[in-house]
């Protein structure tokens, strides 16, 4: 499974989780399988000039990436759902680096928040974008 993490740094695994999705300048890409971290590749969160000013644009370039779920510590309920309206999975409550991040993933302990619900569901605690 390819997963997306946001951060502001280019460090790789080594690179902290952005505490706000909306916010980040990377993401850094993994290949995950079973309980193995295949491979990494950090891309800008620059979309291309047609989407930009577009709300949720980075889902389009993360589909467009092949990613199936993006990691994150919280996320506004516009971001959560553009994800999820591009099929992909929302995984909630990360913590530390990258690669803390991926264990957390691996070893099941994200919340999925992966629905298309009300506003009500969203997992931004109180500051949705």
């Amino acid at each position: 499974m390819k997963v997306a993490i946001p951060t502001d740094e280019k460090k790789g695994l080594d690179s902290a989780i952005t505490p706000d999705y909306a916010r980040c300048n990377f993401f850094v890409l993994s290949e995950v399988d079973e309980d193995t971290i295949k491979s990494n590749e950090i891309i800008s969160r620059d979309v291309p000039d047609s989407l930009k000013g577009v709300l949720g644009a980075e889902a389009f370039l993360l589909a467009g990436k092949g990613v199936e779920a993006v990691i994150v510590q919280k996320i506004g309920e516009k971001e959560r759902i553009a994800l999820v309206g591009n099929n992909i999975r929302v995984l909630t409550g990360a913590k530390g680096t990258i690669f803390d991040s991926l264990r957390q993933f691996i070893d099941g302990r994200l919340h999925e928040n992966s629905e298309l619900k009300g506003k009500d569901s969203c997992s931004c605690e109180g500051d949705c974008g």
